[in-house]
């Protein structure tokens, strides 16, 4: 997903996030089963999500970002032969998981952050261009993989599951810690 010109209307980049929040909606209906969104990627022309099914091997899903929807991922989903529950419709709450709720759960919730609104990725003051390549599932934390123009190593956003900085307004915190780190010439792993 390009992040690049402050302009608010960016039809690609709101396709791209619009997926993510509802890959984050479906991980969030299924965790409790074991369903685990591994890696979804956002720089190619479709979305490609590794999905993990319980006690079985991550399987290759692309969904088109034009007509992705909820229902639409569902049975892109189900037609790798992977059961799965339906994500209910946005009812508008937040839905903020609770300090000791699961991994999976936890992993819903940043990627909805990540994915909520679009203003951090456009309008908002940044110093940096550059691309969010992947989300993905790592040990107790969700990472964010960027490649920053200008620097020659991936920037990775690990976000703890432990941590309270995962609440709301995790995206703006995002940009502001990739923007310090650039701003210091620096790469790295960033740890919120």
């Amino acid at each position: 997903m390009r992040i690049d010109a402050p302009v608010e209307y960016q039809p690609e980049m709101i396709a791209r996030l619009k997926l993510l929040y509802d890959v984050a909606a479906t991980q969030r209906a299924n965790a409790a089963e074991g369903l685990s969104f591994a890696s979804i990627r956002l720089d190619g022309d479709r979305g490609l999500l590794m999905v993990t099914p319980p006690g079985c091997d991550a399987i290759e899903c692309q969904v088109d970002y034009s007509t992705s929807s909820r229902d639409v991922l569902r049975d892109v989903i189900a037609a790798q032969g992977i059961s799965l529950r339906a994500a209910p419709p946005d009812d508008g709450t937040f839905g903020m998981p609770k300090d000791d709720d699961p991994p999976l759960l936890q992993h819903a919730w940043v990627m909805k952050m990540v994915a909520y609104g679009v203003d951090p990725w456009t309008v908002y003051g940044r110093s940096w261009a550059g691309d969010l390549l992947e989300i993905r599932l790592a040990h107790l934390s969700t990472e964010a993989l960027f490649r920053i123009d200008g620097l020659a190593s991936l920037v990775v956003v690990n976000v703890n599951h432990a941590e309270p900085s995962r609440r709301i307004g995790l995206n703006y915190a995002v940009v502001d810690r990739i923007s310090r780190l650039v701003d210091e010439g620096d790469a790295g792993i960033i740890h919120l």
